[in-house]
């Protein structure tokens, strides 16, 4: 006797942008409290997953890896910011650190919709 049992395996297609642009800010809009949100999405579609989550990795943050720092060092002719960091959370995460701790972005069990994340600059 023979049984043949399909077997689907999960699959995830994520869309995130590997750069998002700031703008550009000026001290007095820090001193002064003026930043706004930066949106970006991190969207997907999945199929037989239970759960998507991500991993926040970054060599530039603060000592407690809740904030991410200038990639930029001063050199002759640049002088980097110092002083500020990015803050990204979600609505699901107040507060994402880079520690490489998987965070869970969605939950469900099929064609569901990754959900997303905003940057927020401090």
């Amino acid at each position: 006797m023979m049984f043949n049992i399909p077997f689907s395996e999960p699959t995830c297609i994520l869309t995130a942008p590997t750069t998002v642009n700031l703008g550009d800010w000026y001290r007095s809009d820090l001193e002064k409290d003026q930043t706004t949100e930066v949106p970006f999405q991190i969207t997907g579609t999945c199929t037989g997953t239970i759960e998507v989550s991500f991993v926040a990795k970054s060599s530039y943050t603060n000592a407690d890896k809740n904030l991410f720092t200038n990639s930029i060092t001063s050199n002759s002719s640049v002088t980097a910011a110092g002083g500020v960091g990015v803050k990204i959370s979600s609505p699901a995460y107040p507060q994402i650190h880079a520690d490489s701790t998987p965070e869970v972005i969605a939950v469900g069990r099929d064609n569901r919709e990754a959900g997303d994340l905003s940057k927020r600059q401090l």
